[in-house]
């Protein structure tokens, strides 16, 4: 592969390092130490998964954004020797003179823990930029012949047997001055040169860098110890709204992930999103944005699921089921929380629960539910991911109850039994009123109660009925 030439040998070694250049003093001022030490692990993982090998975090590279409590952090992650610029020695107070970057140092952190260390020199650094703004820079191979003049200059300067300097490499560096700077370190002997004999500078391992370079020593009272010398570092800069966007961003990342746990791959563009995120080169605005992004790529993930916005269920009885349709649009199972809220709804079987969701179908839950009161009133319905931390999806669902309830009932029957008492009460004394209004007619005609009609038609009869001939 591309990364096969990079892989660890016995005179290669790989060292650790964030995923993304960061600034680690200012992450630590805002309050970002876990967000610091994942980038410490993603960037172990990284090297790890592309080169075959697990990256030495014995030894770190510092730079002008290491400070005090980012020694501290390093410290606890195992780093037991460190590369420090040049630049960023203070002059060594134990000594009435700087001692020469050649010879090993130690630095302390807070809490009084030494690390080994060694300089790298800032001079040599620079020269390798491509950026630097020199004559020479204009001719990388120029600029890699000069860096090995400073080099060549340096080990003369310091004529001992047990001295050691690192070169920091940046990455601008043109190809054409490094082919040039590494091919003369790898002629030991000089013979290319037309001048064989012992060479002045000798490549070696990092480990071994350590190894064989002299310390500088000081004398107290205790008797010889290492020198100390004290770091300049940046002063930690706000990070702005930074911080609270990428929190927000691995929570979401670590939610979304809680749903799919078996496809992990998934959340691939946004982690590295948000670790990349932080990379020192970008403006506040252009990291908050790249933040933004990550979370953007989550929701790509999350919207896969799905339910109806809106629908009307109606009850017919004090106890029915709401259907729920779930849809996972996604290939991969899904673990998702399930949440049900109403005013006027109780849940027998729990308002809350967990499903699988299978990829690619729609999921049909019966959810059980005993009415309060009748008439129509909401159900909230809240599909998040499996922690319940992130919200994936909602619905709304108007429950029409047509059942009467047991108070209802006792008012309904009430009033039913008042109507029928006060209408057989109506009835009897209508009856009542009419057979008084006949007694109170025969009273009037004839005081034996016979009929007016009746004496008349048996007691008179008219003169023109009667017969001829009659008196």
């Amino acid at each position: 592969s591309a990364f096969s030439s990079l892989r660890p040998t016995p005179t290669r070694q790989l060292l650790a390092s964030t995923y993304a250049p960061i600034t680690v003093g200012s992450w630590l001022s805002d309050g970002l130490a876990a967000e610091t030490a994942d980038q410490f692990s993603a960037g172990a993982d990284t090297i790890g998964r592309l080169l075959g090998a697990a990256p030495n975090h014995r030894i770190a590279v510092l730079d002008p954004s290491i400070d005090s409590p980012a020694l501290t952090l390093l410290h606890d992650r195992g780093t037991q020797s460190v590369i420090v610029p040049s630049d960023q020695l203070l002059p060594a107070l134990e000594s009435s003179r700087t001692p020469a970057p050649t010879l090993a140092f130690d630095v302390r952190t807070p809490t009084g823990d030494r690390l080994h260390a060694i300089a790298a020199d800032s001079a040599v650094t620079a020269r390798l930029q491509a950026d630097t703004g020199t004559v020479d820079s204009a001719d990388p191979v120029v600029a890699g012949h000069n860096t090995l003049a400073d080099l060549a200059l340096i080990a003369l300067a310091d004529n001992g047997a047990a001295r050691g300097l690192a070169i920091v490499v940046p990455g601008s560096t043109p190809a054409a001055t490094l082919r040039v700077l590494l091919g003369a370190l790898a002629d030991r002997d000089g013979a290319s040169a037309g001048a064989p004999g012992s060479s002045l500078l000798s490549p070696v391992t990092i480990d071994d860098l350590f190894t064989i370079t002299d310390v500088n020593t000081v004398y107290g009272a205790n008797g010889a110890a290492p020198l100390v010398r004290t770091l300049r570092s940046e002063e930690p800069t706000s990070l702005g709204a930074y911080p609270a966007l990428l929190r927000s961003t691995r929570r979401s990342i670590s939610s979304t992930l809680s749903m799919i746990p078996e496809s992990p791959y998934l959340v691939g563009t946004a982690v590295h999103r948000s670790l990349t995120s932080g990379d020192r080169s970008l403006s506040d605005d252009q990291r908050n944005g790249v933040a933004v992004s990550a979370d953007g790529a989550l929701r790509a993930i999350t919207e896969e699921i799905v339910m109806t916005p809106e629908q009307v269920v109606t009850l017919t009885s004090r106890s029915g089921k709401v259907p729920l349709s779930i849809e996972n649009r996604l290939q991969v199972p899904a673990h998702v929380h399930v949440n049900l809220r109403s005013a006027k709804l109780d849940f027998p079987e729990g308002s809350d629960f967990d499903l699988v969701l299978a990829p690619g179908t729609t999921t049909r839950v019966d959810a059980q539910v005993t009415t309060r009161a009748s008439g129509a009133f909401p159900l909230d319905v809240t599909v998040s991911t499996a922690d319940s931390a992130l919200p994936v999806t909602t619905a709304r669902f108007t429950v029409r109850s047509t059942a009467i309830s047991g108070i209802g009932l006792v008012i309904s029957i009430g009033a039913g039994l008042f109507l029928l008492i006060w209408w057989i009460r109506h009835f009897r004394s209508s009856r009542r009123a009419a057979g008084l209004i006949g007694t109170a007619v025969g009273d009037e005609g004839d005081p034996d109660g016979t009929s007016p009609s009746t004496a008349a038609a048996s007691d008179y009869a008219p003169e023109d009925d009667q017969t001829p001939g009659d008196p």
